[in-house]
C-alpha cells in the first residue's frame, strides 16, 4: 500500500517481514521483522507514523517507523491474519482472517471493539469506507457493506442502544439487553470489557437438501459418494470422482475435492487462472495453448510432453509436471484461491477446451500412494467429465 502522500510503498513478505520502499526509485527504505511464518498484510496509518502487520502464526502487531519497536501486540481473534487496515482517521483497526469475522480493534489499546459476520471462512480485506461503513471481500468471490454502529467501546454501544429505544428499559431488560449489573445481585469483582459482539467463530452450515453442493463460503462439507454433479460451477458438468472424503466448495469458478486418500482435485475455469512469477500476477490468455505455455515457460518446472485425448468430445491434454525448485513458489491463482508449489512436488494437469473457454484439472497428490497409481486415479476422473 501507498503511504498518505504516495511518497513510500509498504509491502508484506513470505520470509515474515514488512519492507518500505521509495515510491520514486524502488529503493527499500526500511525492512521490519514480524514473525517467522508469513507475513500476510501490512498496513500504514494515514500520518505515516505507524504500521500495523499480520501474519500466519496469527500475530497482529503495530510498529513504530521511526525507531522499528513494538508499541502494541493485539490478542489474536483468528487462526491467519489475512489483512488489516487503519480506519481514516487511525483510531481503529479492522483484521480480517479464517474463523468467518472481520475484527474491530482500538488502535491505541488493542482492545476489540466488535466482532462483524462476514458470511465465509476467510476475510481478504475489510476497509472503512466511513465511521459507520466498511467494506468486505471474501475468499467465496463476495464484496459486502458492513454497517458498523456498534465499532466502539461497551460504554458507547450501550449509549447508542439507549438512545435508539421508545421507552425506558425495565431492570430484567437492562441486564439482559446492556448487560449492567443486576441491582439485586452480588456485586462481581470488575473484569475488562469484552467485544460489543461475540468472540466466538462463526460456524460454517452444511450443505443444505437444496443445494447438496456445499458453496466456499460454507465449506467443508461431505462430499457425493460417486459423481459430482456441479450446481454453480461454469461450464455445469458430471465427473465420477475416487473415493472422497469432503467437498471443499463449489464457486462458479472453482471446486475443490479432498480425496479419502488425503490426495486433492481441483477443477478451475482457465479463463479465470491467472499465473504467478513469485512477484506478480500473469494473465494467460483464453486458449489450451495459453495455459500449456504459461506452465512450459516456468524455469523451475519440468513439464511432461502433453498428452493428446478427446473428454466428452472436446480436445484436452494431459501432463504432469515436477519442480526442480528449492522452496516454495505460488505459481496461480483462481476464483480466490492461491496455488503453491511446494519443493519436489508433482503435479497432474488436465486442459480441457470446454463450452466457453478452457477447463483446468489438477491431480495435487499428498499421500504416498505411488505416483503411477495417482495418475491412472486422475486419468480415469478426467476421463469421466461429462458437460451438461
Amino acid at each position: 500500500m501507498f503511504s498518505g502522500d504516495g511518497s513510500r510503498i509498504l509491502t508484506g513478505s513470505r520470509d515474515g517481514t514488512a519492507r518500505l520502499w521509495d515510491a520514486a526509485t524502488g529503493e527499500e527504505l526500511q525492512s521490519y521483522g514480524h514473525s517467522e511464518e508469513f507475513l500476510n498484510a501490512a498496513a500504514m496509518r494515514g500520518d505515516g507514523s505507524l504500521v500495523v502487520a499480520g501474519g500466519e502464526d496469527s500475530t497482529v502487531r503495530v510498529l513504530d517507523l521511526a525507531d522499528q519497536g513494538v508499541v502494541l501486540d493485539i490478542p489474536p481473534a483468528s487462526g491467519y491474519a489475512w489483512q488489516v487496515h487503519y480506519s481514516p482517521d487511525g483510531t481503529r483497526l479492522t483484521t480480517g482472517g479464517d474463523d468467518g469475522a472481520v475484527h474491530i480493534f482500538d488502535a491505541a489499546t488493542g482492545g476489540r471493539l466488535a466482532d462483524l459476520p462476514a458470511d465465509s471462512r476467510d476475510a481478504f480485506l475489510a476497509v472503512f469506507l466511513d465511521p459507520q461503513r466498511v467494506f468486505v471481500t471474501t475468499r467465496g468471490n463476495q464484496a459486502m457493506l458492513l454497517r458498523c454502529d456498534l465499532c466502539g467501546s461497551t460504554d458507547q454501544v450501550r449509549a447508542l442502544a439507549e438512545t435508539r429505544t421508545t421507552r425506558d428499559f425495565t431492570n430484567e431488560e437492562r441486564v439482559a439487553l446492556l448487560h449492567v449489573p443486576d441491582p439485586g445481585a452480588t456485586p462481581a469483582p470488575s473484569a475488562s470489557g469484552g467485544p460489543a459482539a461475540s468472540a466466538e467463530p462463526l460456524s460454517s452450515p452444511a450443505a443444505t437438501a437444496e443445494s447438496p453442493n456445499c458453496p466456499w463460503v460454507l465449506g467443508p462439507c461431505a462430499a457425493p459418494e460417486r459423481t459430482l454433479t456441479t450446481v454453480r460451477f461454469q461450464p455445469p458438468l458430471a465427473v465420477d470422482l475416487p473415493p472422497s472424503d469432503l467437498l471443499l466448495g463449489e464457486s462458479a469458478t472453482l471446486i475443490g475435492i479432498a480425496l479419502a486418500t488425503g490426495d486433492q482435485l481441483t477443477f478451475g475455469d482457465g479463463r479465470e487462472f491467472v499465473g504467478s512469477d513469485g512477484r506478480s500476477l500473469i494473465p494467460l490468455g483464453d486458449t489450451l495453448d495459453d495455459l500449456e505455455l504459461f506452465f512450459r515457460n516456468r524455469t523451475w518446472m519440468d513439464v511432461s510432453p502433453a498428452r493428446e485425448m478427446r473428454i466428452d468430445g472436446r480436445r484436452a491434454r494431459l501432463l504432469e509436471i515436477t519442480s526442480d525448485s528449492t522452496q516454495e513458489l505460488p505459481y496461480g491463482a483462481v476464483g480466490g484461491a492461491a496455488f503453491f508449489w511446494a519443493t519436489g512436488e508433482t503435479l497432474d494437469l488436465a486442459l480441457i477446451e470446454a463450452p466457453g473457454g478452457p477447463l483446468i484439472v489438477f491431480g495435487d497428490r499428498i499421500s504416498d500412494m505411488p505416483q503411477a497409481e495417482f495418475d491412472a486415479q486422475f486419468e480415469a476422473a478426467v476421463r469421466s467429465i461429462r458437460f451438461r
